[in-house]
């Protein structure tokens, strides 16, 4: 089994069968494609803020904005990539941001993997870290990117997309959606 990380080759594979599509050739690198943001982003709401409990899975409230968004310092936004992922199920991805983005202060939380079967556009979880500069995000933004990795095949009944994954098919940033039967 090929099992490890993808590197150009397979990227320019990957792109062209569809396993991730919206991608213009100059954002291929020898083993990451650069991605970018969708022109749409969730901001937390902070009027009537109030504690969330995690074992409801509540989602904070969000309003949305269309085109860009200045998150101030210490702000919370959800966004999502323009670029759509569709993983068999012998390929996982996860995301990482680019250095540059890192260095202007943006944070994300790590909750970036995409397991087999998975298909959608993936939700970023960003946060400006700095304490006197807000930072501008618009549509478009090459902030991150993704690495694909070879996996022993996943049996169909235990493939993300055959699981009624709650986030599968997501176009768009996503709230904490509820577990199933929640």
């Amino acid at each position: 089994m090929n099992n490890g990380l993808v590197s150009y080759e397979g990227l320019l594979a990957l792109v062209a069968n569809g396993t991730i599509s919206c991608v213009e050739p100059s954002s291929i690198n020898g083993c990451s494609i650069n991605v970018t943001l969708q022109d749409r982003f969730l901001v937390e709401d902070n009027r009537g803020s109030r504690a969330l409990s995690f074992a409801n899975r509540e989602s904070p409230p969000f309003y949305e904005v269309r085109g860009g968004v200045c998150v101030p310092p210490g702000g919370f936004v959800l966004g999502a990539l323009k670029e759509k992922v569709t993983l068999p199920d012998n390929l996982a991805c996860t995301f990482y941001l680019r250095s540059s983005a890192a260095r202007m202060g943006i944070n994300h939380s790590l909750a970036m993997f995409a397991d087999p079967g998975y298909s959608g556009h993936l939700t970023l979880e960003i946060t400006n870290v700095l304490r006197h500069h807000p930072i501008l995000l618009r549509g478009g933004d090459q902030i991150g990117q993704l690495l694909f990795w070879h996996v022993d095949p996943v049996p169909q009944g235990n493939c993300y997309a055959s699981t009624g994954a709650k986030y599968s098919q997501d176009n768009g940033p996503q709230p904490v959606k509820p577990e199933h039967g929640a």
